[in-house]
């Protein structure tokens, strides 16, 4: 008890803390021009003075807290409330910075007079057990204070840099003990990194950018570690793991509503106004979703910091929330355990008992295949006149868009500046293929480079046959349908090429190198149905798959023939896949239709384009053909919507919906004529 009541008084007094420290960041963050809180970086008299008031009593509210004084939770209790009262008035000038603070305050005055009881989070002495939620919200809020001084743009002030560093230092401080304890338990190798992060703030000491980014980085290190040891990571990823549907919906809501947050500060935008709601909604989606459909431009809209946060929703879009957390639970030497390995294998089409082992192959090959797309688009685009910085963070990010088949660029007409540059579009194109086959197929093909033998070798064959018959055929077709139109002007190896890199680009990428608003009929119409079919399962593209549309297709001749299975590559195809097929088509395709009924309905802009836009969102392809800035609220977040669908599959969302039944019940056969 004495143990609980020791932990208690710690987590009350570093959220009492946190609060207070942020409640005066808030003061650098809001923006009211004409109000007592001044604009963004501004500190008035007023400020000034609450300011003292607040620190005087803060100061004095969490040593008595920590003391077990009755005084500290009837301090917390007056400063929590003077801090919503002195924001409240500010909510309709600025509801984001305001609105955020109050909630906050909120949220720990509620904790704060809740009974002892209600705050108890340890039972025994173990170190983790009673420091670790204090030192966990300690770690949590400095991260906060590091994004908001960052992304709102007052880290300069001499105010923030002294807040962010004093919950920095609390932080740093606090972490030691823990860092203690991982040692003196023999896991000295999980403390590199902090270590490492340690040494570099003090080495970065007179630069307060360097400093910040690595005293975030140790944060950021000591929470992950953190979490992976208390009672709630385990009891959380036994929920979860128990609905990977679920998972899967959730992780990528989560990133789109983490990323929405990012890219909704100031530092986010090149302007002095920040994005509007919906647009970072939409930007956020489309780029966790791996789509590419844009309503600002990226190259010229964002600063370095909305690009950065737009590859890193790609990053963590394309390879999965569940591959990078299985990453990071090997790499932190914590077990998935049966559930995790069995929803890891259910995302990836694997074995239980391979996911687990083969989740570091995955994002190993991943950054390597990155690394070498972008260190040759580096070269390229040096070559073509950036500098040699600018040319090294293009490579990066177009190679990052291009593997993860999202088809975000950095110029306003995506790739059409280098429709005559093969390099480029030849290592662009080999990256979408690359990422478009699917993790189980780069699994096999390394299998085989190893000589041995896969258990998806038949799998593989079957995406590597379809992958090179749809992008021969679309090649083809595109270069009958533009011969003379969008590649005009062109030489004939330059518009071959274009040929080939439109038929890779169309199947979920989003990469454009022509003017797409001069393409024929015929053209549409093939575009629809490659962008319909998409990528292949287990990778980082959208679309029904090649293996659904190849399963449906062998099902014709067993019909037409009177067969009872399917054969490929001598092996009968399962009855489950040929039904799992049908319902993802069907299911498909009433996802587009209610898509497009509802742009039809409300967007004052012909059907053709809403179509298109339609399936290159279910699709995740991201192309289109001029319409997504014309959209108004609800037709961005119609298409937001879509996009999310289309990246966890139709299908799950159904499972998820769904319930599934014991099955126990038979009933007889009904004789229905089809056809």
């Amino acid at each position: 008890m004495k143990a609980q009541a020791l932990g208690n008084r710690h987590l009350a007094a570093a959220r009492f803390f946190g609060a207070a420290v942020l409640a005066n960041l808030g003061l650098l963050a809001a923006h009211t021009p004409t109000g007592y809180l001044g604009a963004h970086g501004e500190l008035t008299r007023v400020s000034a003075q609450f300011i003292g008031l607040q620190l005087s009593l803060a100061l004095l509210g969490v040593v008595a807290l920590l003391l077990g004084h009755p005084a500290g939770r009837l301090l917390g209790v007056a400063v929590l409330t003077i801090n919503m009262g002195f924001f409240v008035l500010s909510i309709f000038a600025d509801p984001v910075a305001a609105g955020a603070l109050v909630l906050w305050q909120a949220v720990v005055l509620v904790r704060l007079v809740e009974r002892p009881a209600a705050l108890r989070t340890a039972v025994g002495t173990d170190w983790v057990q009673v420091y670790g939620p204090a030192l966990r919200h300690v770690l949590t809020v400095s991260l906060v204070a590091w994004t908001v001084a960052l992304g709102f743009r007052v880290l300069t002030h001499p105010l923030a840099a002294g807040l962010c560093g004093l919950l920095a230092a609390v932080a740093i401080v606090g972490s030691l003990p823990f860092l203690n304890l991982l040692w003196r338990s023999g896991l000295r190798w999980k403390l590199a990194l902090p270590v490492v992060s340690l040494i570099l703030i003090v080495a970065s000491i007179g630069s307060l950018g360097r400093a910040s980014i690595a005293a975030a980085a140790f944060e950021s290190l000591v929470l992950v570690t953190l979490l992976s040891r208390l009672p709630i990571h385990a009891e959380l990823a036994s929920r979860f793991l128990r609905q990977p549907p679920a998972l899967v919906v959730g992780t990528f809501v989560l990133l789109i509503v983490a990323g929405t947050v990012l890219l909704s500060f100031p530092a986010a935008s090149v302007g002095e106004q920040p994005l509007a709601p919906v647009d970072a909604v939409f930007t956020a989606a489309s780029a966790a979703c791996v789509t590419g459909l844009t309503v600002v431009d990226t190259g010229t809209d964002l600063s370095f910091l909305g690009q950065l946060v737009v590859l890193m929703l790609i990053q963590a879009g394309g390879l999965g929330i569940l591959v990078l957390s299985g990453f990071a639970a090997s790499f932190l030497g914590e077990g998935l355990g049966l559930r995790g390995r069995r929803a890891l294998g259910e995302s990836l089409d694997l074995a239980a008992g391979d996911a687990s082992r083969l989740v570091r192959f995955i994002v190993v090959s991943t950054l390597t295949l990155e690394a070498i797309g972008a260190s040759v688009l580096a070269f390229a685009f040096a070559a073509a006149g950036s500098p040699p910085i600018e040319a090294a963070w293009r490579g990066v990010f177009h190679a990052v868009s291009a593997f993860c088949n999202a088809g975000f660029a950095l110029w306003p007409d995506s790739v059409v500046g280098f429709r005559s540059h093969p390099p480029v579009l030849l290592t662009v194109a080999a990256l979408i293929v690359a990422g478009g086959l699917g993790f189980p197929v780069l699994i096999a093909a390394w299998a085989r480079i190893r000589r041995r033998r896969s258990a998806l070798r038949t799998h593989a064959r079957i995406v590597v046959s379809v992958t090179a018959a749809l992008i021969a055929i679309g090649a083809v077709g595109y270069a009958a349908g533009e011969w003379n139109r969008s590649l005009h002007g062109l030489s004939i190896g330059d518009k071959l090429l274009g040929a080939l890199f439109q038929s890779v680009t169309l199947r979920t990428a989003g990469f454009n190198m022509a003017d797409l608003s001069m393409i024929a009929p015929f053209t549409f119409l093939w575009m629809l149905v490659l962008m319909f079919i998409g990528a292949s399962p287990g990778g980082t593209g959208g679309g029904i798959k090649t293996t659904t549309a190849a399963v449906l297709a062998m099902a014709v001749p067993v019909v037409v023939k009177g067969s009872h299975r399917a054969v490929v590559f001598g092996r009968a195809v399962p009855l489950e896949a040929v039904f799992r097929a049908a319902a993802i088509l069907v299911v498909a395709l009433g996802a587009a239709l209610g898509v497009l009924t509802a742009l039809l309905l409300t967007q004052p802009i012909p059907f053709e384009p809403l179509l298109f836009e339609t399936i290159s969102a279910l699709g995740t392809v991201g192309l289109s053909l001029g319409v997504t800035p014309e959209l108004d609220v609800f037709g961005k977040l119609t298409i937001t919507a879509a996009m999310l669908i289309g990246r966890v599959g139709p299908l799950t969302l159904v499972l998820l919906l769904g319930r599934r039944g014991p099955g126990r019940l038979r009933y007889p056969e009904a004789r229905i004529m089809v056809g």
